[in-house]
């Protein structure tokens, strides 16, 4: 009878052994109901500056300290015009932000440190058609007016 409930009806039925469990299924169905509006409407949203949720979503960090290579991939890719391919390459050569702080602070001069980023290599697609440029001048200064600026209203576009 419950399979014949299920399979032609659409009912879906659960048992469940206590109160409790009961108790969360309900909860957790209300909660459901409750957003399913609210989800199917940011969903149907198509303004070009809605982020996708995976993008937006955030990203978690657990106390081992997993996740901070994409969070610091993803402020990298904050720049204008940063591909995630430039952006996975910076976090391959400086796996965190206080590794290339430490790197610019070895740098004897400021040209030095403008240009560090110039010459790394960026791989682009995968495979046989995969191609490899370097990141270039224009990254590398935009990366380092980021990480040195005490200006926060410096446009890191306009001081190439």
């Amino acid at each position: 009878a419950v399979v014949h409930l299920q399979l032609h009806n659409g009912v879906s039925v659960h048992f469940f052994s206590t109160w409790r469990e009961f108790s969360d299924y309900i909860t957790m169905t209300t909660k459901a109901l409750a957003e399913a509006p609210f989800k199917r409407e940011r969903e149907q949203t198509s303004f070009s500056f809605c982020l996708e949720s995976e993008w937006a979503g955030g990203q978690r960090v657990n106390k081992a300290g997993e996740g901070l290579l994409q969070v610091w991939k993803r402020q990298i890719q904050q720049l204008h015009r940063v591909s995630s391919e430039v952006a996975a390459a910076v976090v391959a050569a400086y796996p965190s932000p206080l590794l290339l702080q430490k790197t610019y602070s070895e740098c004897r001069t400021e040209s030095e440190k403008v240009s560090l980023l110039s010459d790394l290599l960026v791989r682009r697609g995968e495979g046989i058609t995969s191609t490899t440029q370097r990141a270039g001048p224009e990254l590398s200064k935009r990366l380092y007016l980021l990480m040195h600026s005490c200006d926060p209203e410096v446009i890191l576009d306009s001081c190439l």
